[in-house]
């Protein structure tokens, strides 16, 4: 266990893949019921009915309803999908106050612009989750690679407080070994990632396969790197200018994944729920009307995930 003095209080919103993957990280070096999970009545009284596992190994979390009456959180942590966002911020309001930093490890480009319109007493830093290949079934995670989380601060809004924020984060997650890289241009990286979520995730979820369908030459990886030069495009069209060797980078990423795993966006259409297809090809279309860059690749995917979706 790390030799924190006082043990901050850290809550996690979203039971999901990536949010157990950290939190379970976390809780071994804080010590058993030293992270909580916030959600609403209906799913506490679930999440209490089911041992949740990382790669076989119980997690011990604490699972609450937030109050009025509740302790501010030290560190709270979007890990929901992006059709819960909304939701979630609703749920876990009672929780923030002028001191909490928030971190949100959603897909897509648009998350930290919600929390800090909807929470603008507290500190939101930028962050994303990359490299990591956790896989969720019922209440069992299993994953080869813990990745890293990516924080920072766009330039133009740094202040004090939010420098402070940064410091803090930076520290605990060294003290509790949470893999992470602090960000000299978050935005940039932010989009790189958005980048390959694009391809990777669109292109497994609609040829309804797993890594390795999209490792292999074919169809499915054309589909993928079709939908991720138009994110590319549209990065050189607002200024944020993904290079071809970036491009090639976040190809490699995708090509060292766990051939066996599966992104969050496919293992949601094996569990026939809604996807987080608009925040990525809905996005891109999106974009491309408004920057006038043309997006055929991510307009077919759009269509084709709605109709998949519409099947359900």
């Amino acid at each position: 266990m790390t030799s924190l003095k006082e043990k901050p209080s850290v809550v996690f919103v979203g039971l999901g893949a990536l949010g157990i993957l950290y939190a379970k990280t976390i809780e071994e070096a804080l010590g058993p019921y030293s992270v909580s999970f916030a959600a609403d009545e209906e799913r506490v009284k679930r999440y209490y009915n089911e041992t949740v596992t990382l790669n076989g190994k119980p997690c011990f979390f604490n699972y609450f309803v937030p109050s009025e009456e509740s302790k501010k959180a030290d560190f709270l942590i979007f890990s929901v999908k992006g059709t819960a966002l909304k939701a979630a911020i609703k749920t876990v309001s009672p929780l923030v106050g002028p001191d909490t930093v928030i971190l949100s490890l959603l897909n897509g480009i648009s998350s930290e612009e919600v929390l800090k319109e909807s929470f603008p007493e507290a500190s939101v830093l930028y962050c994303i989750g990359q490299k990591m290949d956790a896989r969720k079934t019922g209440p069992d995670v299993i994953f080869r690679d813990l990745g890293e989380l990516c924080i920072g601060i766009p330039k133009e809004e740094e202040t004090p407080k939010l420098l402070s924020a940064l410091e803090k984060t930076r520290k605990f997650f060294g003290e509790c070994g949470v893999p992470f890289v602090v960000e000299e241009d978050i935005i940039h990286r932010l989009w790189c990632k958005w980048m390959l979520n694009v391809g990777v995730n669109q292109a497994v979820m609609v040829h309804k396969g797993i890594f390795r369908t999209v490792h292999e030459e074919g169809a499915p990886r054309e589909l993928m790197i079709g939908a991720m030069k138009e994110v590319q495009s549209l990065s050189r069209k607002n200024g944020i200018n993904i290079s071809d060797d970036e491009f090639k980078l976040y190809l490699s990423i995708i090509d060292h994944l766990n051939p066996e795993g599966m992104p969050s966006m496919r293992q949601d259409g094996f569990a026939r729920k809604p996807s987080e297809v608009d925040l990525f090809a809905g996005t891109v279309v999106t974009l491309g009307k408004k920057l006038g860059v043309s997006t055929p690749v991510n307009e077919k995917i759009l269509a084709l995930v709605k109709e998949i979706e519409a099947s359900y």
